[in-house]
């Protein structure tokens, strides 16, 4: 259910999910509420409204629905523990280089005074997840501020039609909020189908 609760945890690196069930009927509004971000015309669905308002209580909560809950909470962590996914381990150095990385995203004149190889190593070692995120927090805190890092990296490291074509329009006119959006997709579309090409040294889709 991204964006959520799961973004403290990716600007650190630390892969994380989010697991919200709703009754069936809302999930087309649901759907549509996180597709727009809230925006006028796609309010949330009773049960999130309810979570995320001053009725989130325990009285509010029906037994069945936290029985399921941990019966697939409980599901789900024995699989992983039997056939656990194939990832990158995190290291040690990835906090410190997360924060160099919104240092950077906040000052283009001193992004811009690093190589193309720096850049690269830093974001290979940051990933995609991080990177994505820290890029639309950035915007999202001071889109002026941060639009001309934002571009730089975004034009420079990111390779394939896939990825480029949608935000194409964005950064050539520059619009912050038309960037924002675009990224914002682009995350909830690809954050799980995005590697690095050390050939390229760019992100791209997974072939």
């Amino acid at each position: 259910m991204p964006p959520s609760e799961d973004r403290v945890f990716l600007k650190r690196g630390v892969p994380a999910v989010v697991l919200g069930i709703f009754p069936a009927a809302e999930g087309d509004a649901l759907a549509a509420h996180l597709a727009h971000r809230g925006r006028q015309g796609h309010a949330p669905p009773a049960t999130l409204a309810a979570a995320l308002g001053s009725g989130d209580g325990v009285e509010a909560i029906q037994g069945t629905a936290l029985v399921r809950a941990l019966e697939a909470v409980d599901t789900l962590v024995r699989r992983l523990s039997l056939h656990p996914p194939r990832a990158t381990p995190i290291r040690f150095s990835l906090p410190s280089r997360l924060r160099r990385l919104r240092r950077l995203l906040r000052d283009a004149e001193a992004l811009r005074e690093t190589t193309p190889a720096a850049r690269a190593d830093l974001l290979r070692e940051v990933g995609p997840r991080a990177f994505l995120s820290a890029v639309l927090d950035a915007l999202e805190k001071d889109p002026e501020e941060a639009l001309p890092a934002v571009r730089m990296l975004l034009a420079s490291h990111l390779a394939g039609g896939a990825l480029r074509q949608p935000l194409a329009a964005a950064l050539k006119t520059g619009d912050a909020s038309a960037l924002e959006e675009a990224l914002d997709r682009l995350y909830r579309r690809h954050h799980d189908d995005l590697v690095w090409n050390e050939a390229k040294r760019a992100y791209e889709i997974a072939p």
